[in-house]
């Protein structure tokens, strides 16, 4: 992720100075390509602390679960006992539903229309960024 990000940089660059812009007298050339990059930077910045925090939760949770095992390990269905997904879940989706993205109705979740635009946000983001789900990693 990182890598394309960096590849990306001189081509943002040479797209500015291409581009027929026309700047007062008294500004320095290079302040243009400098705001263009700041601003290509903390749009990454941005992207990497999102998709990091969503990522390194249930990592780090599944890290202490491994605590009591010690150097002697142990099977991911001993993990799942102690680590129940359903009601990981559950408990997520009802965080969801007190904050309005989603709503319980007859046996399912739908989304709301503020979850409707955040998903749809995100989605966009994935494709922006080329960042793969969690089941397209599997």
């Amino acid at each position: 992720m990182t890598y394309g990000v960096c590849a990306g940089l001189p081509l943002l660059v040479c797209v500015y100075w291409f581009l027929p812009l026309t700047s007062p007298a008294n500004e320095s050339p290079y302040l243009g390509p400098m705001q263009a990059i700041i601003a290509y930077v903390l749009l990454f910045a941005g992207y990497a602390e999102f998709f990091y925090h969503v990522e390194r939760s249930v990592t780090i949770r599944i890290l202490v679960e491994l605590i009591p095992y010690g150097g002697a390990g142990t099977t991911v269905d001993a993990i799942k006992t102690s680590y129940p997904q359903e009601d990981m879940i559950f408990r997520r989706l009802q965080v969801l539903e007190k904050n309005g993205f989603v709503r319980h109705q007859q046996g399912g979740w739908k989304l709301t229309a503020k979850g409707a635009i955040l998903a749809d946000g995100v989605a966009v983001a994935l494709r922006v960024f080329g960042a793969q789900t969690q089941a397209d990693r599997g």
